[in-house]
């Protein structure tokens, strides 16, 4: 068929892909309990992909503050306030999928989607809150090897069927 990019088994394998991860981030350690806890005020009413949608709001927020407003003791603050609010709603939108039992693969490409845009903002945050901006070629390599990393994780999934968070 022409114009597809996706092959009729690549197609039935996003059809019958299953979440499953291994392994715990430095994050999972520490906030684990916290998130538990937290998951179980969050209204059912409320959409897993609702809090995944604030969370990435708050890292776009804190790209738009930090390039209005640059580098200072305040915004740097914020941003921090920022990625906890990304990482915790990260966390909490899945615990909320199983609780309300509507976990999908559309929540996940959801998720994984908003994570990918997240990876692309939040480098340029690191960067101009750490002043690398006045290495334009530094700061392209690495900003090139964060995508590469993310992008070898989930296509590591795909071919193994596990999301896997070494350390």
């Amino acid at each position: 068929m022409v114009g597809t990019s996706l092959s009729k088994d690549q197609l039935n394998r996003l059809v019958e892909h299953k979440y499953h991860c291994e392994g715990e981030s430095i994050c999972d350690i520490l906030f684990k309990n916290f998130w538990r806890i937290s998951s179980l005020y969050i209204p059912t009413s409320i959409a897993p992909n609702t809090l995944t949608l604030i969370g990435l709001f708050a890292n776009v927020f804190a790209l738009c503050l930090l390039l209005s407003y640059g580098a200072g003791s305040v915004t740097s603050l914020v941003f921090v306030l920022c990625v906890f609010i990304y990482q915790t709603l990260d966390a909490l939108d899945g615990l909320h999928a199983r609780r309300t039992g509507s976990c999908s693969q559309l929540g996940e490409l959801f998720d994984h989607g908003c994570d990918t845009l997240a990876t692309c903002i939040l480098p340029i945050c690191y960067f101009i809150i750490i002043g690398f901006d006045e290495w334009p070629v530094l700061m392209f390599i690495q900003y090139l090897l964060i995508q590469a990393l993310f992008y070898v994780a989930h296509w590591r999934c795909y071919v193994t069927g596990i999301l896997s968070f070494d350390r």
